[in-house]
């Protein structure tokens, strides 16, 4: 039901942006705007979105199958150092046996770069899909200040999985007809069952962070050459509030921040010129508290991309997330008619991982890829238009949005296309 009414909204209805914002799997949200210093002014918003995608953008900027982001998903050292991994089972055996294989790689033309084709290794595809409605409530105080309540309502959806041997097709040896290769393929459902690991496709809908602000906003017009000068500043906490990523199930993709506490903050600066013109520049961050728990950690150099065996307790380190943006709006074209296209990029700083049990290596845990953050560049496209009246108290506004991603790294790229429907009431007769 929930699914039916988000896409619903996703098809009637400024963008809504707040601090559960960027995230790898989807493009970055347009930040709200510069907030309306009004005393006593109340706005709610709902926002809706869709995107889906067959594609990443993988560690060289390179557009790449979906769970390739990473880089080939290397199975050849897949069972190095794996505690708890014994001599005497076949399922284990066949692990050390093709890890004692010879290495091989074969580059292949691409279309930007020579691919590499790594023998023991999968190219992993898939669709992944997000419905994603975002809630938001401001209530202005006096002199400038104002509190927000923020949350976001997500069903993520993977399927259409398939592993693509990368293993080479010609004479030499190793290769794709390998008997220890073969014979891992053959078992790699049971291995992966050993290891309390699952392939399954993902369906999860809930809610995401929740985030608590209080700003701060001044809205000047004592300008000689501008119409005004506009501020805003928030300051708050993150509440882990979405669901965690399950970390026996590898596709699965926490609907938060993957249940860290985080303290976010923002600001945005906006000039108006010629009575129509808006200039709008943005910067946001959320810095994460550490947490412990059971995570998948890598036991080899060597290994490489998004299945990892062996399970273990850390303290997590989470890296800080920015996003910096510039936007130019067009304000009040034609009647209440704006459109707006902005720019923005986003990154998150590499995680950090201490593991608990000496049987793990930390500075082979840390030189995992899928912990080293990621970047994403979006443009933004924007077309809004405001129903409310000079001399009213309340007033509606709807907007459609297209958010399209132009460049990254470690990123799904997903589209996203949708809308907001919003009201505000000025609660001063």
């Amino acid at each position: 039901m929930i699914q039916k009414v988000m896409l619903f909204c996703a098809c009637i209805c400024t963008t809504l942006g707040a601090m559960d914002n960027a995230h790898f799997y989807r493009a970055t949200n347009l930040w709200q705007e510069t907030r309306l210093g009004i005393d006593v002014l109340t706005s709610f918003d709902i926002s809706a979105g869709w995107g889906a995608t067959h594609k990443s953008r993988n560690t060289e900027h390179h557009t790449a199958p979906l769970f390739d982001l990473y880089g080939p998903n290397n199975m050849h050292d897949l069972g190095v150092n794996v505690p708890g991994k014994s001599n005497t089972n076949p399922l284990d055996l066949i692990l050390s046996q093709l890890a004692n294989t010879p290495e091989r790689t074969v580059f292949m033309p691409g279309c930007h770069c020579s691919m590499p084709h790594p023998f023991a290794s999968f190219s992993i595809g898939g669709k992944f899909s997000i419905i994603e409605s975002n809630l938001s409530l401001i209530q202005n105080a006096v002199h400038g200040f104002f509190g927000e309540l923020f949350l976001p309502v997500r069903n993520i959806k993977i399927n259409s999985i398939c592993f693509k041997d990368l293993s080479p097709d010609d004479e030499e040896i190793p290769n794709n007809k390998t008997p220890m290769w073969v014979a891992f393929q053959n078992n790699f459902d049971a291995i992966l069952a050993r290891y309390n690991l699952s392939r399954c496709p993902i369906n999860e809908t809930g809610v995401g962070d929740l985030t608590i602000l209080l700003g701060w906003t001044n809205n000047y017009q004592e300008t000689e050459f501008l119409d005004f000068i506009d501020t805003t500043l928030k300051f708050g906490i993150l509440v882990p509030t979405g669901k965690k990523r399950n970390e026996d199930h590898i596709f699965s993709i926490p609907l938060g921040y993957n249940g860290h506490v985080g303290v976010p903050f923002s600001g945005d600066i906006a000039w108006g010129l010629y009575d129509w013109l808006t200039i709008a520049a943005h910067l946001d961050g959320i810095f994460f508290a550490g947490t412990s728990r059971d995570i998948r950690l890598k036991t080899a150099a060597s290994q490489n991309g998004i299945i990892k065996l062996a399970k273990g307790c850390a303290d997590i380190g989470k890296g800080a997330v920015w996003t910096f943006g510039l936007s130019l709006k067009a304000d009040h074209l034609y009647r209440g008619f704006s459109a707006l296209m902005g720019y923005s990029f986003a990154a998150q700083r590499p995680d950090t991982v201490f593991p608990c049990d000496s049987s793990f290596d930390s500075s082979i845990a840390n030189c995992d890829e899928t912990l080293q953050g990621w970047s994403m560049q979006t443009i933004h496209c924007l077309a809004e238009y405001d129903f409310t009246k000079d001399d009213s108290c309340a007033g509606a506004r709807i907007a459609a949005f297209y958010n399209i991603i132009v460049d990254g790294r470690r990123i799904f790229k997903t589209n996203m296309v949708g809308g907001i429907f919003g009201v505000d009431v000025n609660w001063k007769f």
